[in-house]
Order: C-alpha cells, then sequence, then structure tokens
C-alpha cells in the first residue's frame, strides 16, 4: 500500500511500517569508485553488485587507464573495495575529503575515493623485473619479491612494480 507522500512508501514491514525513502537527484554522489587496470571481469562483477545493492549510479566515466562510477553510497563504496581486495588481487587505497556540512545536523559531510588497481600478477608467479628473474612473495602497501639468483627479498612501490615488471 503506497502512502500519498511521494517520499515515503510502504515496503511490507510488518515490524517498521513506513520507510523513509531518500529522494536523489541525478547527479548527486558521495563518492567515486575508481578502477584502473581493470579486466572485464572485475568491471562486470562492480556493475553487477551496484544493480543487485540498488546503489544510486550518478554517472561513469571512460578514461585511458581505467573507469570510474559515481556512487550515492559511501558506506557501500568502502564494503565495495574491500570485496574487490578479496576476490581479486590488487592494490586499494581509500581517501576522504571533507565536502560540505550538514546543515540540519551539522556533521560534516564526506566525499569518499576508492582507488583500486588492478594487478595482473598472482603471489608466487615468477616474473621479469630489471632484467632479473624475480618471485612475486606477497602483495600488502608495498609489493615483496624475492630474487631468485640472490634469495633476497625487495619492497617496491606498486607504480615501480607495474612500470618494470614482465611475465615470464
Amino acid at each position: 500500500m503506497l502512502s500519498s507522500n511521494p517520499y515515503i512508501q510502504n515496503l511490507d514491514n510488518p515490524y517498521k511500517g513506513y520507510v523513509l525513502l531518500y529522494v536523489m537527484h541525478q547527479g548527486y554522489f558521495e563518492g567515486i569508485l575508481q578502477l584502473r587496470n581493470a579486466t572485464r571481469e572485475i568491471m562486470d562483477y562492480v556493475e553487477n553488485e551496484i544493480s543487485r545493492n540498488k546503489v544510486h549510479l550518478a554517472k561513469t566515466t571512460n578514461l585511458k587507464g581505467g573507469k570510474d562510477y559515481y556512487l550515492g553510497d559511501n558506506k557501500f563504496l568502502l564494503r565495495l573495495g574491500k570485496n574487490l581486495k578479496s576476490k581479486f588481487d590488487g592494490q586499494l587505497v581509500s581517501t576522504s575529503k571533507l565536502f560540505s556540512q550538514n546543515k540540519q545536523t551539522s556533521k560534516e559531510v564526506h566525499r569518499v575515493t576508492v582507488l583500486f588497481r588492478y594487478i595482473p600478477f598472482k603471489v608466487g608467479d615468477i616474473i621479469e623485473y630489471r632484467d632479473r628473474s624475480v618471485e612475486v612473495k606477497r602483495y600488502g602497501t608495498k609489493v615483496e619479491i624475492k630474487d631468485n639468483a640472490t634469495n633476497k627479498r625487495e619492497l617496491l612501490t606498486y607504480d615501480e612494480f607495474l612500470d618494470r615488471a614482465r611475465l615470464l
């Protein structure tokens, strides 16, 4: 049963009655999901999660290195970033920027940006890095590699690693 108020809808929940639905204008977004070096599988996963959770998608932007999704829910955005990190190998960076202040509650409103950079190499892969054969040991805030000739370990930034690494 629908209420006469367009902002309130009965969701057939016997315990709560009426639930307030927030109406967002078409361009409204709370955060940005930035996908870089993403495969078609990753983009399909993200688009499926957005539609399955019925999150407001303000717009998408295709870029040379990937795609940006402008989403209307910060909590969903952060959860999606963690799910991407656990499901696919890659770098996850989350940042928050003060956007404004709510006029009614005086709470700060932040815009979140989540960057997910896919890495095509798996832990244990033997790759070529600076004309040496190295093994990928782990991903964290940096990438750890082990030189197969000298057995020395080295920590690299993701940018350093992606610029010079090639799969053997």
